[in-house]
């Protein structure tokens, strides 16, 4: 590549992606590269800050017909964001170290995999359910177009040849030939 072809790539290339540059496009590529958790976190975060403006704003806008369902919306978003982040920091740690109804998975891992298990069991796979789900199967139509495909064509070719080649080798063995046996069953893998 010349010199003069490699500048032009460059510029090209710094053209296209120029907005790399901007502030926001490092939140952005940062928030889409971050864990649940992190984004949980950073919208919890987001939410308190515009509680925090809004709730000193109230004191110069309180009067504005805007500014009340504005204020309604950001507290009802950093509510939601509060017990969201709570209920599911509770379900395996202690969130603020409140231990009253936290750590839920960790202390009841056993009786949460009994009840998977039971579940599957009692209700998922019972023999009722299991005959209604086969009953709704059309076997026929399955087996047809599989042996209808070049895959089932060779598979099918392959097991009539090796159903033959064991038929052939047990009379072959009755008969005492066993060395025409093992000739013809390593022939099996030539086949189509």
């Amino acid at each position: 590549m010349s010199p003069d072809k490699k500048y032009d790539y460059d510029m090209a290339h710094k053209h296209l992606h120029r907005h790399h540059n901007l502030p926001w496009y490092d939140v952005v590529g940062r928030f889409h590269k971050s864990t649940y958790r992190q984004r949980a976190n950073g919208i919890l975060t987001v939410t308190a800050i515009l509680y925090v403006f809004v709730f000193i704003a109230q004191f110069f806008y309180d009067g504005e017909s805007w500014f009340q369902p504005l204020y309604w919306c950001v507290q009802s978003a950093l509510i939601g964001s509060v017990a969201d982040w709570f209920a599911v920091t509770a379900l395996f740690r202690k969130p603020l170290g409140i231990t009253y109804h936290t750590e839920l998975i960790p202390r009841n891992k056993e009786r949460l995999i009994d009840g998977v298990i039971k579940l599957v069991e009692t209700k998922m796979l019972t023999k009722d359910r299991c005959r209604i789900l086969l009953e709704n199967v059309k076997f026929v139509p399955l087996i047809e177009n599989f042996m209808l495909s070049a895959e089932g064509q060779r598979v099918v070719r392959l097991v009539l040849h090796q159903g033959l080649h064991l038929l052939w080798g047990l009379e072959h063995q009755r008969n005492g030939q066993t060395g025409v046996l093992i000739a013809s069953a390593n022939s099996w893998e030539n086949i189509p």
